[in-house]
């Protein structure tokens, strides 16, 4: 919302648009021309001064007429005056803003109510004060012939940084770099010309075109965080409009260029690919692991072969282009870029093939991991069930009695769960 500071300057000003050569006519030269008149003191022919009148055919200039705007006193304009018009004894009111304030039409466009005044620019504006001072000339009746002249109030400037944020995907032709003026449109170029619609210019006029392309996934635009803000054509997305950026969601710059920054990420719905798994001494094969490209992805554990098998390592044997990681048991797996080279490609398969060794003796290895056999108990290497555990003549065991003994020499009970 813009604050309204009421502090404005009516000041006289001999504005060019009226401005005559009067010096040196013949009082009956004088006469015949607008805005110049007869002085009897100086018996020369002058210009009509700020707040004077001469018609074409007056002999004298005379004092404007027309009204000041009602109740726009000295609390609010530092002066009333008229400006000089030669054809219009009301003559007009010229309106000077303070600086960096800018003139704005009241009701219905007019200044009819006492409504027109100088404002401050609001959250997202700032005061481009090229064309200097905002002014402002009102006319009789009504005050509705308002001519606004001079500097403006217009949209910050905000620099939107755009990555794609998906493996090895790029912008192509398209700058990394935009800008957007707030409520007007976007350029390449800080200075613009701004467009209204399109965050980047489109080759060939308005030809639509992806931003960003990669066969691992389809783009869908930029954002930060959950908020989508440019669609994958370059349209803002949703209800954002050209409003989209803005001192709120932007971080203010100590550039002259730009007045706030803002950096967007690419947003992608990735294609799926799969993990397939073999274990070729267990025998075992275990679940296929389901992934996204451009996330990270856990391969399976130690425990996937089971059968009384660990697993040290992976080691890929199929698609296995631009992979990086995956090779340990729980590691996580990637592509370092997009391996997929047909954009129509839906379904991808990389398959891993297990290093492994027999479970280390004392311990059980099955499908959910390597477990310590239960206590006194042990087993041999290669173990893939709790039944394979065993007690021997290590383990002194006591009877109902009391007494202490052994088993035999060679002997072995299995563990039986119970």
């Amino acid at each position: 919302m813009r604050k309204y500071i009421f502090a404005l300057l009516l000041t006289f000003v001999t504005s060019s648009v009226f401005a005559v050569s009067c010096a040196g006519l013949s009082s009956t030269e004088c006469t015949n021309i607008a805005g110049c008149g007869w002085d009897n003191l100086s018996a020369d022919c002058i210009e009509c001064a700020p707040g004077k009148y001469a018609k074409k055919g007056d002999s004298q200039c005379k004092n404007c007429s027309g009204p000041k705007p009602s109740g726009w006193g000295t609390s609010i304009f530092a002066s009333n005056t008229f400006l000089p018009n030669p054809t219009d004894e009301k003559c007009y009111w010229e309106v000077t803003c303070a600086a960096n304030l800018e003139f704005q039409k009241g009701d219905e466009g007019s200044c009819k109510n006492n409504t027109c005044t100088c404002k401050q620019c609001g959250d997202n504006y700032k005061f481009n004060s090229t064309n200097g001072a905002s002014m402002a000339k009102y006319a009789e009746p009504n005050w509705l012939d308002i001519s606004i002249i001079g500097g403006r109030c217009e949209g910050k400037i905000y620099k939107i940084t755009l990555k794609p944020n998906f493996m090895d995907a790029s912008l192509g032709d398209d700058p990394p770099t935009v800008y957007e003026q707030y409520n007007t449109g976007f350029s390449t170029n800080a200075n613009g010309p701004f467009d209204e619609e399109w965050i980047m210019p489109r080759p060939g006029g308005d030809a639509i075109r992806t931003l960003a392309t990669s066969n691992c996934g389809t783009f869908l635009g930029f954002g930060k965080g959950d908020t989508t803000y440019i669609t994958n054509v370059g349209y803002l997305s949703g209800s954002y409009g050209n409003k989209s950026f803005n001192s709120a969601n932007t971080t203010p710059s100590t550039n002259t260029t730009e007045d706030g920054t803002i950096e967007l990420l690419g947003k992608w719905d990735a294609k799926p690919y799969t993990i397939k798994y073999t274990c070729p001494n267990s025998g075992v094969t275990p679940p296929t692991t389901n992934c996204k490209f451009g996330t990270n992805c856990t391969v399976a554990a130690a425990n996937a072969c089971g059968n009384g098998k660990i697993v040290t390592g992976w080691t890929c044997t199929e698609n296995c282009g631009n992979i990086q990681g995956g090779n340990k048991p729980g590691d996580e797996i990637s592509f370092s870029a997009c391996p997929i080279t047909d954009s129509a490609t839906t379904t991808y398969t990389i398959t891993l093939q297990a290093t492994e060794k027999d479970c280390t003796a004392g311990y059980y290895c099955d499908s959910t991991g390597e477990h310590k056999c239960p206590y006194g108990s042990t087993s041999s290497s290669g173990a893939s069930n709790i039944t394979n555990c065993y007690y021997d003549n290590t383990i002194t065991f006591t009877d109902n009695t009391g007494a202490s003994f052994k088993l035999p020499d060679g002997t072995t009970i299995n563990y039986s769960g119970n």
